[in-house]
């Protein structure tokens, strides 16, 4: 579903007993990469609205030269949704330039997220990446990629293969890594 991202994401305690059972199921690996988000905020908000926020801006660099940017706004699937969002993302080839644009234009910069992230394809519709987010812990992210009819139905069938798997996963988490990185500080 082009524009939406549906996933679900919990604290991975035992990422070696994920990667084993992802090649059970025959999910293929790719290199781990590191990457550098920084989220801002627009200047109609206030830091006092931040952890509440309902959309953000991010530029995304990555260890091997690419950068994006990226706006998502929550999707509203019910108690479980706060990772579902409308979203839009493109490539940028200068990550630099584009938050010194956003900084003239009076974004403010709220936090920087970096991460180790391992991407596992599962399958045409779902992919997993194990995250490591300095100072905050080690994560599982599922989402959604494929055709559905809805984002509810994208979401009834990420439920359905998270349970499937039959793995001791973590508490679920229905915040961002910035929400989280923020409340730490």
């Amino acid at each position: 579903m082009k524009y939406i991202e549906i996933e679900q994401k919990f604290v991975l305690h035992d990422a070696d007993a994920l990667r084993a059972k992802l090649r059970e199921i025959d999910a293929r690996p790719t290199s781990p990469r590191v990457q550098r988000d920084t989220y801002l905020r627009p200047p109609y908000q206030t830091m006092e609205q931040v952890d509440q926020l309902d959309h953000w801006l991010r530029v995304r660099q990555e260890d091997d030269g690419s950068s994006s940017i990226n706006f998502k706004r929550k999707l509203d699937l019910g108690p479980t949704s706060a990772t579902n969002y409308h979203e839009y993302e493109s490539r940028v080839t200068d990550a630099e330039a584009v938050l010194h644009i956003l900084d003239e234009l009076d974004f403010v910069r709220i936090v920087e997220v970096r991460k180790t992230r391992e991407e596992w394809d599962v399958s045409s519709q779902i992919v997993a990446a194990i995250d490591t987010i300095d100072g905050i812990g080690s994560f599982v992210e599922f989402e959604f990629v494929g055709d559905a009819d809805s984002p509810q139905e994208a979401l009834n069938q990420l439920t359905q293969f998270v349970g499937e798997l039959k793995i001791k996963l973590g508490d679920q988490i229905n915040v961002g890594y910035a929400q989280l990185k923020l409340r730490q500080s």
